[in-house]
Parts: C-alpha cells; structure tokens; sequence
C-alpha cells in the first residue's frame, strides 16, 4: 500500500493527472479491500491496514470524491472498533478509534454538512476520548484529542443554528487547548 500513496503523493500535483490519481486510489481501495477480505488476525497487520483505509480516505477527499473518502473512512472505523473491543484497556487503541470516529465525522461533514449526521460520530469520538481520559488525564495526545471533539460537537451544533449549545462545546475545547498551549510554552521555557 506504500506504493500506492508514495506514486499519488509524486503526480498529486501534476496538471492533468487527476485521472490518474483517481484510477490509482480505487486500485488501491481494491487491494486493501482484498486484504481485509482475508481477515488479518495480527494488531500490527490490522492497524496498518486502518491506516490505510484512512490515508486513503484523505486522498479520495482531496479529489472531491466524497462518497468514497467516506467509504474508506468507515471501513478504517470498523477495523479501529474490532481493535480497541479486543483491547479495552490499551489508551491508544481508543485513541485511534476517538480519530477514526473524528475522520469520519469531517468527511460526513463535506459530504452531507448536516449538523446531525455529524453529530453522530462526534458523540461516539467524544464518548470514547473522555474514557481515555479517564485511564490517561495527564496524556497530551488524549488531551488533544478531547479538545477536538468538543470542537466538533461545537461544529455540529452550530451548523443547526443551536448557538448555546455550540457556544458550551467550544468552550470545553477552549478549556482544555489553552492548558495544553500553556503546558507546551512551560515546557518549551
């Protein structure tokens, strides 16, 4: 699967390589489909494969096909959901489904802009990153990852014109980012 984005990643700017790039992308959508199809047994061999998934996910976005960037997000989900089962304490398991629930979140948004549809995935991404927080409240990345889904349930709530409730989410974000940019300058000091 490095192939396949090392290649995107070298024409991604290319004039007129738009059908390349997208030919590309679904080839690789179709290899990694083929390899979940096997059912990897391995965490490693698994959460590269979720990487995958949303790496492609990104790249699909950056063409404009919507349809597909949530596609490969989800199926990234379902791998991080199936890891972090298998692993209920392991923190990063959890984070890593918080970002795959938040990728697929931002790419529903593109893609549908309904407050709602968003809120859905927020919700779940906030549920399990306050759960990381509690096993991990000092950890900056879960930290930051909380920070982001208050941000987005913010998001959610404004795009349904429900201002009070975009306005209590935000500052929960705000909350959290200025302690990690005051512990950041500290620790820079």
């Amino acid at each position: 699967n490095t192939l396949v984005f090392e290649v995107h990643d070298a024409i991604r700017n290319l004039p007129g390589a738009t059908a390349a790039r997208e030919l590309l992308l679904r080839r690789g959508m179709e290899y990694l489909d083929k390899l979940n199809a096997e059912a990897p047994t391995g965490n490693l061999l698994r959460t590269e494969l979720a990487g995958a998934y949303q790496r492609l996910g990104s790249a699909f976005q950056t063409l404009g096909d919507f349809r597909a960037s949530v596609d490969a997000r989800k199926k990234a989900l379902a791998i991080r959901e199936s890891l972090a089962a298998a692993q209920p304490d392991n923190v990063e398991a959890k984070i890593n489904l918080a970002d795959a629930y938040i990728t697929v979140t931002t790419a529903t948004s593109y893609k549908y802009g309904q407050g709602a549809e968003k809120r859905v995935y927020a919700q779940k991404a906030m549920e399990i990153a306050e759960q990381a927080s509690k096993l991990r409240p000092a950890d900056s990345r879960v930290r930051r990852t909380l920070a982001w889904t208050y941000d987005l349930m913010s998001g959610s709530f404004y795009i349904d014109s429900d201002y009070r409730s975009a306005i209590k989410w935000g500052d929960k974000a705000f909350v959290i980012t200025k302690e990690l940019a005051e512990a950041g300058a500290a620790s820079s000091v």
